[in-house]
């Protein structure tokens, strides 16, 4: 029989990409050389594993260049090379219809706008920085990896010899000081991190000013409301349907020390949920409670997280969106992996820690809508994508392509593969939009705090978490840029915007996008210095000071 000839074409295609993933993997994979057998079988295992991941999503590649959508994803593209229309345009164009509006707020988390009694804690996070950091073979350096947590921890000095004080706050990371006060920073007789001598002079003359704990009471909150009205997020006609804000809260703000809940802690946080018109709630955002340090780590973590969430649906009834956890993956690995995020350790494998949070995510969800079954439940995830700094025909470019996808598999993949079986417990996907990331040979460069404006990556980002999640609507929950440019920032917004609209326009439900954040000042990025940070269009928690940006979303609402 003779075949058809697009078959064989096919065929020839599909057998090149994957002689192609084997040539890459045989050249850039270390040779398998290990005596050991048991770890040479294990190095061979690795070696298959990357080149069959790496042969199927060639062939993925070729399939999706026949179909209609990969057009559609081609044509919006390269629409994103012309000029972005003006933010207020395309808000119209996206509520143009009333049955399908289209929600613009933003948003924040409570443990960046006021210190409470979780693992970020000044007090808590001195000591804990102090025990890890006598573990180390070089503390210095891991401290100043850990710079912002430091200046975080570390309470001012005066010399009362030179009469100097010094902020920690106000040093750049590569000011020549920060090592020498690293160096002296070990304070043994409190076990706390603290500086023992002044940097300037070496004396030990000198006095440890007492820490300041912003708290964040009902005037705050307050204000904190004035602000989303004074911008007018709440007169959106999606707000009918969809919550005006969200808010990562801290399960410390409802807890006892003990880890039970704290009733008049939860009514409290109920009643400012209600004045936020019920907002989409997010129960754990990167930082864990006191009471609970290492959080997920054990299996009966799985069950306290699900009952902790299900009462504070009882306590909370208005709520109409969740999100039980903020980025499992990124949340995972950073714990796991990099030891970035207090407590700084893991006590089990990457693979059960991920799986555990997994499997927290998925009992919360069962546990609140047993409490409230018309409750939607997202699952969250900034998906990343991948690229390579060097162009086709560059000789570097097939060995960044080749990380790209590992990184890829490493960080996006899984989070499909732990939740494509149990798409029942979520109703929605609670996506983070950022710039991609680029991988110079294997250094990956750019992070989310670059205030880089990335349309390509952006659009990516939407189409390939709904290829993955087709039947799920989709909420931008956290996209922003971290720039004081306010020229930048608008394009910003006209840039994101358009993505939506073309999103949309392409059949992909993209519901809502909240920007990140509301403040700059006071204001905390996980491991960032203060003042480092300009997401908001606040920049304090005063209704006057709103800038030229938040003036920019503030003419936007009143398009409505």
């Amino acid at each position: 029989m003779i075949k058809p000839r697009g078959i064989s074409i096919k065929v020839s295609k599909i057998t090149l990409y994957a002689c192609i993933a084997i040539g890459i993997s045989l050249f850039y994979r270390p040779a398998i050389s290990s005596s050991d057998p048991i770890e040479r079988t294990k190095q061979i295992a690795l070696f298959a594993k990357e080149t069959i991941a790496l042969s199927y999503n060639l062939t993925q590649v070729y399939f999706l260049q026949q179909s209609p959508e990969l057009q559609k994803y081609k044509k919006a593209l390269q629409t994103l090379k012309n000029p972005f229309p003006p933010a207020g345009e395309t808000y119209k164009k996206l509520n143009s219809d009333p049955k399908d509006p289209f929600l613009v707020s933003i948003g924040t988390s409570m443990s960046q706008t006021k210190i409470t009694e979780n693992i970020t804690h000044p007090t808590f996070l001195s000591k804990l920085l102090y025990k890890k950091a006598l573990s180390q073979k070089n503390p210095t350096k891991w401290l100043k990896d850990r710079w912002g947590y430091v200046v975080r921890a570390t309470s001012n000095i005066t010399c009362k010899d030179c009469k100097k004080t010094v902020s920690l706050g106000s040093l750049e990371q590569d000011n020549p000081l920060v090592n020498s006060i690293l160096k002296n920073i070990h304070h043994h007789g409190t076990k706390t991190l603290a500086m023992s001598e002044c940097p300037f002079c070496s004396s030990n003359n000198i006095t440890q000013e007492a820490q300041q704990h912003p708290t964040f009471g009902e005037q705050d909150q307050q204000a904190l409301i004035q602000q989303l009205q004074h911008l007018g997020v709440f007169n959106q006609c999606a707000t009918h349907s969809m919550p005006a804000y969200r808010i990562s809260g801290e399960l410390a703000d409802i807890l006892t020390n003990t880890g039970e809940i704290d009733a008049q802690k939860l009514k409290n946080q109920a009643t400012f949920a209600q004045k936020l018109g019920h907002p989409l709630y997010f129960f754990h955002h990167y930082a864990n409670p006191q009471c609970k340090p290492h959080l997920f780590e054990k299996n009966e973590d799985i069950a306290w997280f699900a009952n902790i969430c299900a009462e504070f649906i009882k306590g909370c009834p208005g709520l109409t969106h969740v999100c039980p956890i903020s980025q499992l993956i990124a949340f995972g690995l950073q714990v796991s992996r990099q030891k970035m995020l207090p407590p700084f350790s893991c006590n089990i494998t990457k693979e059960q820690f991920l799986q555990n949070i997994v499997d927290a995510q998925v009992q919360a969800s069962k546990e609140m809508k047993k409490v409230n079954p018309t409750l939607k439940v997202l699952v969250s995830h900034q998906w990343k994508p991948m690229k390579p700094s060097h162009s086709f025909g560059d000789p570097r470019h097939a060995l960044e392509s080749a990380i790209c996808n590992i990184a890829d598999q490493i960080y996006n993949q899984s989070f499909v593969q732990l939740m494509k079986d149990k798409q029942d417990s979520f109703d929605g996907i609670a996506l983070s939009v950022y710039p991609a990331l680029y991988f110079d040979l294997t250094t990956p460069q750019g992070n989310n705090c670059s205030g880089v404006l990335d349309p390509e990556a952006a659009l990516e980002t939407i189409v390939k978490i709904h290829q993955a999640f087709p039947t799920k609507e989709i909420h931008i929950v956290e996209t922003g840029c971290n720039s004081n440019d306010t020229e930048i920032k608008k394009k910003f917004v006209d840039m994101t915007l358009y993505v939506c609209q073309l999103s949309r326009e392409m059949g992909i439900p993209v519901k809502s996008c909240y920007f990140w954040g509301h403040t700059n000042a006071p204001y905390f990025e996980w491991n960032k210095t203060p003042e480092t940070s300009f997401f908001g269009p606040f920049e304090s928690l005063d209704v006057n000071s709103i800038n030229d940006y938040g003036i920019y979303l503030q003419d936007l609402f009143k398009q409505n």
